[in-house]
């Protein structure tokens, strides 16, 4: 039995949305994956050294600043993972749609080529 034309379409493009689903998955894994892990704590010196309202305040700074960028990165991730999802959903709606096209096209080949 041979396929039509639109079955052999069909069948490619199937393949083309499954690629690009498994691309998207595998971003998604991977930025889902990304920690946003900042150390806050003093390294290479002797940090009982530096005491003073001055010194306090710089702390505090950089721990506003660390926060901030914390909170920017997980929002920015956050709008991203959504983005991916989103377009995983369309992927997955086409992908449905091509394979139920794809079911009918092979039962009008069989029915064709008796």
């Amino acid at each position: 039995m041979a396929d039509s034309q639109n079955t052999i379409a069909l069948r490619a493009e199937i393949a083309q949305v499954e690629k690009k689903l498994k691309a998207l998955q595998a971003a998604g894994k991977g930025l889902g994956s990304v920690k946003n892990e900042i150390k806050e704590t003093y390294e290479g010196g002797d940090a009982e050294d530096l005491y003073g309202n001055k010194y306090d305040e710089m702390k505090d700074d950089e721990t506003k600043a660390i926060k901030g960028f914390k909170s920017n990165f997980d929002d920015k991730k956050s709008a991203m993972m959504e983005k991916i999802h989103s377009q995983e959903r369309v992927l997955a709606y086409k992908l449905n749609s091509l394979n139920t096209q794809l079911r009918l096209s092979e039962i009008w080949d069989a029915i064709t080529n008796k």
